[in-house]
């Protein structure tokens, strides 16, 4: 795939780990996707009142001071008013935690783990 089918994708990017978050920014811009950097909920949740549109959310499940991925994703859909495709990514590959973020619809990333893995995924779930 070419840089032509990641065109007007927007992905909003939640990561605590500031090298993490960078890495994955850089990764994905050199995909040709949008990317919209937040390091916790809150951030996330200040770039959609400052107007961001994210076509997918990528988040890690464990974000610091014991907030969640999944429960930043649900707030964001509530801001957003509309059901946004999320892709949780997380080194914990217990059943529990799997279970729980496939029963909420999202999809699941055990790191490490491909990056076109990821790649296929957001422009799966954009389109």
């Amino acid at each position: 795939m070419d840089h032509k089918d990641c065109s007007g994708t927007v992905v909003l990017v939640i990561e605590d780990d500031p090298m993490q978050l960078t890495a994955m920014r850089m990764l994905m811009e050199g995909w040709g996707l949008s990317v919209v950097a937040a390091r916790d909920g809150r951030q996330a949740a200040s770039r959609v009142a400052e107007g961001a549109q994210p076509s997918v959310i990528v988040s890690d499940l464990r974000l610091s001071g014991g907030t969640s991925g999944i429960d930043a994703v649900e707030e964001l859909r509530a801001a957003l008013g509309r059901r946004v495709p999320a892709i949780l990514q997380t080194g914990d590959s217990s059943a529990e935690s799997a279970t729980e973020i496939r029963a909420r619809g999202h999809d699941l990333l055990v790191k490490p783990y491909d990056p076109q893995r990821l790649r296929a995924l957001i422009l799966e779930r954009a389109s």
